[in-house]
């Protein structure tokens, strides 16, 4: 069932076990799995939580994450797995099923748009997250860019060439000397201030432990890491999972940004994508990054839609109110 076209690194039984690992009570996970027969044809991860809804607190099903940055992916096979699905998230007990970044082209989102009325289905925003395809080689990849692109990619080179590079694998992977360097790093940039700096959170903190050392005993962690003499600066770390190497988190010293250090962690890491026979693409988006650069690298742009499903309740009321309120003042405006 999780071939490449289908795979998700959110619905992998490693980074599930290791949100349930690092809950402690923190969220209410619910796994659905849809079967014909023997057949599995569904498979769906959610969190029973609340959405914050102009200051309104409503009972909701959204993506199960515990670094905040989840995506809504759920895998059908079949057509007939999206009723099914749909009504049982129904039945836990939510006002509103809230979609975060989800395929648009999914049989879940074709179900809700040809099955359910306005009233119900409210699609709200669009992103366009970045892949990168790995079918050739790092020079016949950037050969295909533009000169504008392969100068700025020169540049970059240039700014962070004093800085010492080590890329960590299965082959020299230290989940504890990795997570200690990116705990100096984070503290000595923008993530602190934000309050996105997951090593100050234990369970966070605890989660990413899990995830890359489960990670590294199936030879899946990837790690870069950028020194300045023997001092970490900047990091990027992904994980692999059937064929595609996903970006899970980037971050560097503030000081480091006229060096390009963050861009180039990165960098480095897409150049090992391409070099391994075993990863077909690069997936940059898991982390909700705001970065136009990532869609310049990219070969392959995947629409993915925000939207909520109203069940009913309070929560779903308040919404379509909401809703009304807004399309009655844009009407004023004109």
């Amino acid at each position: 069932m999780l071939r490449y076209d289908h795979a998700s690194i959110h619905l992998s039984s490693d980074y599930i076990l290791s949100i349930w690992q690092a809950d402690d009570g923190a969220l209410n996970p619910h796994i659905f799995i849809i079967y014909n027969g023997d057949i599995i044809v569904g498979l769906a991860a959610i969190d029973k939580s609340k959405y914050i809804y102009r200051s309104f607190a409503i009972d909701a099903a959204i993506p199960l994450d515990y670094d905040r940055y989840g995506r809504s992916d759920v895998i059908l096979l079949d057509e007939s797995a999206a009723p099914i699905l749909y009504n049982a998230v129904r039945q836990i007990g939510v006002d509103i099923w809230h979609l975060d970044r989800f395929p648009k082209n999914s049989l879940i989102v074709k179900y809700c748009e040809d099955v359910l009325p306005h009233s119900q289905y409210y699609p709200y925003e669009d992103n366009e997250l970045a892949i990168i395809e790995t079918n050739c080689d790092w020079d016949d990849y950037l050969a295909s860019k533009s000169s504008n692109f392969r100068r700025s990619h020169k540049r970059i080179k240039q700014a962070s060439s004093a800085l010492r590079s080590i890329l960590y694998t299965h082959e020299n992977g230290d989940v504890e000397k990795i997570l200690s360097e990116i705990s100096m790093i984070n503290a000595q940039s923008w993530k602190k201030e934000a309050g996105s700096d997951f090593s100050t959170d234990s369970k966070r903190l605890y989660f990413f432990e899990q995830l890359m050392q489960k990670s590294l005993n199936k030879n899946s962690l990837v790690a870069n890491i950028l020194y300045d003499e023997d001092m970490p600066v900047a990091y990027t770390f992904g994980v692999i999972f059937h064929q595609k190497l996903y970006a899970i988190e980037t971050g560097y010293v503030d000081q480091y940004s006229d060096h390009s250090a963050g861009i180039m962690s990165y960098i480095n890491i897409m150049q090992y994508a391409f070099s391994n026979p075993k990863i077909i693409a690069c997936d940059m988006d898991i982390i909700r990054a705001n970065g136009a650069y990532k869609k310049r690298w990219a070969n392959i742009i995947n629409i993915h839609s925000n939207a909520i499903i109203m069940f009913g309740g309070f929560g779903s009321m308040l919404i379509r109110a909401g809703r009304i309120f807004s399309v009655i003042k844009n009407k004023l405006r004109r």
